[in-house]
């Protein structure tokens, strides 16, 4: 029997899947089997390959363990968000951090104009601690439906600022803005790039309205393009640009809960910046 070059990791991967089997006490059973098929067809979707049988192996079992985790929180029901087996579907929790933990505050310049809410119990509508009046904002915004906001780029990790990314893209809504003469109702309601926590299921977020566990240690930077409210259910939410590509979230957006007090969901409004253009 003839096996194409292509089979070959496929076998090897097989033989050390049941090597691994025997060496934990038990057998291969047909759960092992279709999990490494869902494994093979992830790979071919998201065009994975590793350098050897014993890595792919090794990335089985964390993929394994990772939509294991993913289809036992979209079984409870009870979430206003579901998960989904990502690009990231490989990692593990720490080396998803390791690449993609890259917000500094050092690397915002000295001339960006910043906003920064940390007092307790603000309003959570307000982008600034000067009392704004904010009974006026209409009841959402989304520069996206205006163009102002060009598709969500892929950072990789030999790329180790976020915050390029967030201030690039709220340059780049302002430049629209300005040129299409697109007009803003006020500077609180401008895409502006803020700084969030990596809460555990922000990884594997896939759709509705993320609120799920999260702290506030900033670690990674985003940029907000405008907020909302679900219509089945009123939850309130921001509109949040990532860089992680259009295969994360919904189409490279998350949809954060908004009505957080203080700090925001995952910190969100403790670091906010926006830019400003003379014309």
């Amino acid at each position: 029997m003839a096996f194409s070059p292509g089979t070959w990791p496929v076998i090897t991967t097989t033989i050390l899947l049941a090597w691994a089997a025997a060496a934990s006490g038990r057998s291969i059973d047909v759960g092992d089997m279709l999990m490494m098929d869902r494994f093979l067809r992830w790979q071919a979707t998201h065009n994975r390959s590793y350098p050897s049988a014993g890595e792919r192996l090794r990335r089985f079992q964390v993929y394994r363990d990772n939509v294991e985790y993913v289809d036992a929180t979209n079984r409870r029901g009870n979430l206003t968000y579901q998960l989904g087996e990502n690009q990231f579907a490989d990692l593990p929790r720490e080396e998803f951090l390791a690449r993609f933990m890259s917000y500094d505050g050092d690397d915002r310049t000295e001339g960006d104009n910043t906003v920064i809410t940390t007092a307790e119990g603000a309003d959570a509508n307000m982008w600034s601690s000067g009392g704004v009046d904010v009974s006026l904002d209409p009841a959402s915004v989304d520069w996206r439906a205006k163009g102002a906001v060009v598709p969500p780029k892929a950072q990789t990790s030999s790329c180790f600022s976020s915050w390029a990314f967030a201030a690039g893209a709220t340059i780049e809504s302002l430049h629209s803005i300005k040129t299409g003469k697109l007009v803003a109702p006020s500077g609180q309601q401008l895409p502006v790039a803020a700084a969030i926590e990596l809460g555990s299921d922000i990884q594997f977020y896939k759709s509705g309205v993320y609120s799920g566990p999260c702290g506030t240690r900033l670690q990674h930077a985003v940029t907000v393009v405008g907020y909302d409210a679900d219509e089945s259910t009123g939850e309130k939410f921001w509109i949040v640009k990532n860089s992680w590509g259009q295969t994360w979230g919904e189409h490279g957006y998350i949809r954060m809960q908004r009505k957080i007090l203080g700090p925001g969901l995952c910190g969100i409004m403790l670091d906010v910046a926006y830019p400003t253009m003379s014309m």
